[in-house]
């Protein structure tokens, strides 16, 4: 089986597990953790867990990660079976993706 034909097979049983994938209203919540790339985010979890705080200074201080300082609107672009969330976050007439935690989210 091919790589993106795995990736289609995800995708669909994704999508009946978790009907909320599809791009939805949120909001993402204040003091929430999120990073620019699904591979940064992950970085910055498994920092926090070993309390690395040279990796956590480094993925926030060149800001590839952000503590979020206030509530935004966002759009649920993607979930997965661990929990993360890529959302679209608007500020003013911009967008950003972020990759964060489910329960950053409320919908």
């Amino acid at each position: 089986m091919t790589h993106e034909k795995m990736k289609k097979i995800i995708l669909m049983i994704s999508m009946f597990l978790f009907p909320f994938a599809s791009i939805s209203a949120a909001t993402l919540k204040e003091n929430s953790r999120a990073c620019i790339s699904e591979e940064f985010f992950d970085q910055q979890v498994k920092a926090k867990i070993a309390k690395d705080v040279q990796a956590m200074e480094y993925l926030f201080k060149n800001g590839y990660c952000i503590l979020v300082n206030k509530n935004y609107q966002a759009s649920i672009l993607d979930t997965t079976f661990s929990g993360k969330v890529r959302v679209r976050v608007y500020v003013g007439k911009s967008a950003a993706e972020l990759w964060t935690y489910g329960e950053s989210i409320k919908n």
